[in-house]
């Protein structure tokens, strides 16, 4: 297992896999949030390994998709690691606000289409604000104004 800080640079799923963060919904999520040096540092170390025809290689294109997800504070994946699965994460955050890991909604592709995705990553997003408080962190106020949240 690769360890960058406190994170893990590669998610565990499921079945026991190891996955690379820039192929899963949870692993773009907890990247766009950390620190801008460390997401670099792990970006130039990933082989972007191809799993699907949707799975992002490009070291410049998941640069750009990572601005959303921090925007936004969700992370969407449309059959990137395996085909007919979609999922989307959200991050939760610990007392130092950095990103302690995700929840994510994992699913078939012919269930969770792109509009259902979104709507469930406000759900997660609500979710993840709750349990970030549970742990003394908070979410980014953007992220709370984007899914129009504000407490």
């Amino acid at each position: 297992m690769e360890i960058c800080g406190q994170i893990n640079t590669r998610i565990y799923v499921g079945r026991g896999e190891i996955m690379p963060m820039y192929c899963a919904a949870s692993g773009k999520v907890v990247l766009a949030f950390l620190p801008e040096r460390e997401q670099e540092r792990i970006i130039a170390e990933m082989d972007f390994k191809t799993f699907t025809p949707y799975t992002e290689s490009d070291p410049d294109c998941l640069r750009e998709e990572l601005k959303v997800i921090r925007a936004t504070g969700a992370a969407y994946n449309h059959q990137g690691l395996y085909k007919g699965f979609s999922a989307a994460a959200a991050p939760v955050f610990g007392s130092k606000d950095v990103p302690l890991g995700s929840i994510a909604l994992v699913g078939s592709s012919i269930d969770l289409d792109q509009e259902q995705l979104k709507e469930y990553a406000g759900l997660l997003v609500e979710a993840c604000i709750n349990i970030s408080a549970r742990l003394g962190g908070t979410m980014p106020d953007w992220v709370v104004r984007y899914w129009g949240k504000d407490r």
